[in-house]
């Protein structure tokens, strides 16, 4: 069975979606950058800091324990759809990170 279907499916095609922007300031301390949703289908990170960011699903996280690093000015894109909180944080509190959150409606 493919991973990705290019003709896609009609579940895919007939879902609609809704996108929620959000903006959170860089810290030290873990910060939530998304709140569990079990709609939800994607989300996007764009790290607008000069720090690198570490992210993960739990909030006990640190630079030495994390799911994912987003260096400077980096992208993540969830390759699944965490229905999970996310959380981040940052090596040094300067910036922010752009957050899209895409929630089946």
């Amino acid at each position: 069975m493919p991973l990705f279907d290019l003709e896609g499916s009609s579940t895919s095609q007939n879902r609609k979606t809704s996108v929620t922007r959000v903006s959170k300031s860089a810290s030290t301390l873990p910060v939530a950058l998304l709140s569990a949703n079990e709609n939800r289908v994607g989300a996007t990170i764009f790290n607008r800091s000069s720090s690198i960011l570490y992210l993960d699903f739990a909030e006990q996280l640190s630079p030495e324990d994390f799911a994912v690093e987003v260096p400077p000015g980096g992208y993540f894109e969830t390759p699944f759809s965490p229905v999970t909180g996310m959380w981040g944080r940052w090596r040094s509190s300067n910036g922010k990170a752009l957050i899209r959150d895409f929630v089946e409606v």
